[in-house]
């Protein structure tokens, strides 16, 4: 009986959310539109595969590419910093670089990418995106590296008082 008496209300919920939809979908259209055109433009210059093997992809990557949502990159570097990735404080090895790639992929794919845009627009705390992001764990992984090569980089000694020259007669840290 609830469930007959609450459709007007998600109906109206519903209707409220369609600018949204339509702006998005119109977004995602015009940002394929402009990567087809510029695919196109490479293509024609003989210069797309020299430009895809210098990004590290290759022509079965396109299609790919064009099914991913729209705005994937700067929604990726906006989680990364809500989450406190500083991507240039990453160890700069061959695992990062693979962990990255796997990473954008995968926010590429992803589902729910709406979810993802609704949370970090709500400035909701800061593990809730758990509950629905696929690169989660892959997150975790990427503070632990980014943490490691903090910790390489502190000096012994550390802090205000390591700043002081020793007192003669006084060993430091004393």
């Amino acid at each position: 009986m609830t469930e007959t008496l609450n459709w007007p209300r998600k109906a109206r919920a519903s209707m409220a959310r369609l600018p949204d939809w339509i702006r998005l979908a119109l977004q995602g259209w015009r940002e394929h539109g402009r990567l087809r055109r510029e695919l196109e433009g490479l293509r024609q210059n003989d210069e797309l595969e020299r430009t895809l093997a210098d990004t590290g992809l290759s022509q079965s990557d396109v299609p790919r590419l064009m099914h991913a949502h729209p705005r994937t990159p700067q929604q990726l570097a906006d989680m990364m910093r809500r989450l406190g990735i500083r991507r240039g404080q990453l160890p700069h090895d061959a695992q990062t670089a693979g962990r990255l790639r796997a990473i954008e992929w995968r926010c590429g794919d992803c589902a729910t990418w709406r979810q993802c845009r609704a949370w970090l627009a709500s400035g909701e705390a800061t593990e809730e995106y758990r509950a629905f992001c696929p690169n989660a764990a892959a997150f975790d992984e990427l503070r632990r590296a980014e943490a490691a090569v903090a910790d390489e980089t502190l000096p012994e000694s550390s802090g205000v008082v390591a700043e002081f020259p020793p007192v003669r007669g006084q060993a430091r840290g004393r």
